[in-house]
């Protein structure tokens, strides 16, 4: 069998602060999804187990599938519609740099509102994410606190499994970190290459994870494992021979720490992704107030020709950003949130916005 992996080196572009926050957004997405694509509603009853630990498991795996549910049908979605409503600020100073006589006060107003839109769905995102977020935290703590009581119960504070837990958690975090700094780009594989491999990856380390890959898959993981990704391989490597050694000595328990890495590392990305939209919600305030105070200056030819240096500077800016968006975008799943509603209609020409809904 031959790899299917491309290895293409992957565009750089120098993006400017906004840009930069939108393409992490993006490429956050695309992680976010692979792990809550893990975690699709089981058919059939719910199997209750016995045991404080077994139970406080059960109580975390259900929240991480609400969890899960709700960044496949709420976040994901109303990412969409940010990059549908970011392309539409983009056009509009796009537009506003190729008019030769512009009216630059009210096409700068019309601009900062399409801002303020942008702003808006960041923060409808903050308030509808508060309570699933807080219940999958509140139940990982639980989880937490019911493994170390049990195991300091059972053997004390340096027993055997107490250690192995230690040591699995700490590698699952390095782990995430490393399939984090691979999505963002660290290699020189493509962003769809590095997109297919932490989707692999995040499975094959799951649980019966030897199952839930293709033979082509495989191959590919080894080819890439084998191929200057050494770092990878050794947690990977070290995170079996524990668990293996974990499940030895509990099943239950090494089920219990499956489920706790994968919820710390699901709720870790969508913290980040939380910090990337609040930073993002700031960068747009400030743009669009900036730009009412140039539409106010621009009756004066000083104030007009400042304006117009920044709308030129602005559109480089944000053409840059909306290349960078493409492939991300592309990538990820499903469409715009229809609960949004957007200011400026879809745009007919080819653009981000309908290469997201084809």
């Amino acid at each position: 069998m031959t790899s299917s992996l491309v290895c293409v080196p992957a565009a750089t572009t120098s993006l400017s602060p906004v840009g930069e926050a939108l393409h992490r957004v993006g490429i956050t997405s695309l992680h976010l999804q692979a792990r809550a694509k893990m975690h699709a509603p089981q058919e059939g009853p719910a199997v209750q187990q016995q045991g404080a630990i077994a139970r406080a498991g059960n109580d975390l795996h259900s929240n991480l599938v609400a969890m899960s549910r709700y960044c496949m049908q709420q976040l994901v979605p109303r990412i969409h519609s940010l990059m549908i409503q970011a392309e539409t600020v983009a056009e509009a100073i796009d537009a506003l740099a190729a008019d030769p006589e512009p009216d630059l006060s009210a096409e700068l107003g019309a601009i900062a509102a399409e801002l303020d839109r942008c702003g808006i769905i960041l923060r409808g995102h903050a308030r509808s994410s508060l309570r699933v977020t807080g219940m999958i935290r509140m139940s990982e703590q639980r989880l937490w606190g019911v493994l170390a009581a049990e195991l300091h119960r059972i053997e004390g504070t340096e027993g055997p499994m107490m250690r192995g837990c230690a040591r699995i958690e700490s590698l699952a975090f390095e782990l995430a970190v490393a399939l984090d700094a691979l999505m963002e780009g660290t290699s020189d594989l493509p962003l769809q290459t590095r997109n297919r491999l932490c989707d692999i990856l995040i499975r094959v380390t799951s649980e019966d994870g030897s199952k839930k890959i293709s033979d082509a898959e495989r191959v590919d993981l080894i080819n890439f494992l084998c191929n200057g990704m050494g770092e990878i391989r050794g947690i990977i490597e070290n995170l079996t021979d524990e668990r293996r050694s974990l499940g030895a000595m509990s099943p239950e328990l090494d089920k219990a720490m499956l489920i706790a890495t994968e919820a710390s590392a699901q709720s870790v990305m969508t913290s980040r992704l939380e910090d990337v939209f609040r930073e993002l919600d700031g960068q747009f305030s400030v743009m669009a107030s900036e730009y009412r105070k140039l539409a106010r200056k621009s009756a004066r030819p000083t104030g007009r020709q400042q304006a117009l240096n920044r709308i030129a500077s602005d559109a480089r800016d944000w053409r840059a950003a909306m290349q960078a968006l493409r492939e991300p975008l592309s990538l990820s799943q499903g469409g715009p949130d229809p609960s949004v509603q957007l200011r400026t209609p879809p745009r007919k020409r080819p653009g981000l916005s309908s290469s997201l809904r084809a």
